[in-house]
């Protein structure tokens, strides 16, 4: 800044010391079970760990989104062949999408 003053006064503040720490990305981790059950449905289940409190799974069966929000949980025909995944995408700051596969073999 410059002034058209004679004699200028120079105005200067100082801050206290701030202290920045980075964050490194969560680990999210994901696994799933699918169990059979009467009539060929089958139940899926995702176990997860630092999954955050807002967190969203998305079920997918054979590349197609068949379910997405907060359960853990699929219910779904289980056909030969069916490849299911989940994507659990987590609520922490930095973490990382987790992804998980399970193939239909009955």
């Amino acid at each position: 800044m410059t002034s058209n003053t004679l004699c200028p006064i120079v105005v200067s503040a100082t801050s206290n010391a701030v202290v920045m720490t980075e964050a490194s990305p969560a680990t999210v981790r994901v696994s799933i079970l699918a169990i059979k059950g009467i009539g060929g449905e089958g139940i899926i289940t995702a176990y997860s760990s630092n999954r955050g409190t807002n967190s969203v799974y998305k079920w997918y069966n054979n590349n197609v989104l068949v379910q997405e929000g907060s359960s853990s949980v699929l219910s779904s025909e289980c056909t030969t062949g069916d490849e299911h995944y989940v994507e659990l995408h987590s609520s922490h700051l930095f973490a990382v999408k987790a992804t998980s596969l399970v193939y239909c073999l009955y």
